[in-house]
């Protein structure tokens, strides 16, 4: 009976965590759209060229619907149940891991286009 309680804890502690970082996911995507703002006001102000503005909004765009995904994820990981197989808890890390890395696409997106603007400063 402890084996079982034990992977229960398991089981509470991985929610738990995915919860967490798809809370600092959140927060970071929200930091680097205030941040975006702000870099688009310097390219408008500093840069000849303005065909990054484009890429501004469609980012902002693409920023916007992530954060609403993270939201929506975080919710269902609040009501999420505990795993009664192996394939269940299969499934559930293999879906946060295709989340995890839509994050690190955006934010690796984020990055080029942060260091496209600083390169035509």
């Amino acid at each position: 009976m402890n084996i079982l309680n034990t992977e229960d804890s398991f089981e509470i502690d991985r929610i738990r965590k995915d919860y967490t970082e798809v809370s600092n996911w959140i927060e970071h995507l929200e930091f680097i759209a205030k941040e975006l703002m702000t870099l688009k006001d310097i390219a408008q102000q500093y840069l000849v060229e303005h065909a990054l503005e484009y890429s501004f909004d469609a980012y902002l765009e693409e920023n916007r619907s992530d954060i609403s995904a993270l939201y929506n994820y975080r919710f269902t990981l609040e009501g999420q149940k505990e795993c009664q197989d192996v394939d269940c808890d299969v499934f559930y890390k293999e879906h946060h891991e295709s989340i995890r890395e839509k994050y690190h696409e955006t934010v690796d997106k984020y990055k080029r286009l942060k260091n496209k603007v600083i390169g035509n400063l």
